[in-house]
């Protein structure tokens, strides 16, 4: 995240777990472990959440949504 030039890291955790959301390996989220499918089954939804290392307790995040 960035206001102007200050910046804020943190890491996404799959739905209520410690389990880190990465792009590679174990980090990785397949389609078929998506939260919620739509009726279509064109949309599927992932819970998440973040963890800031710059403020104690979770930073709020949306669900996040990805077409297939």
């Amino acid at each position: 995240m960035v206001s102007g030039s200050n910046y804020m890291s943190y890491d996404i955790y799959k739905e209520a777990t410690t389990n880190r959301w990465g792009g590679s390996g174990t980090e990785r989220w397949a389609s078929a472990a998506s939260s919620q499918v739509s009726s279509d089954g064109l949309l599927r939804t992932y819970k998440l959440h973040c963890k800031s290392a710059h403020q104690p307790g979770n930073t709020p995040c949306r669900n996040l949504q990805r077409h297939p």
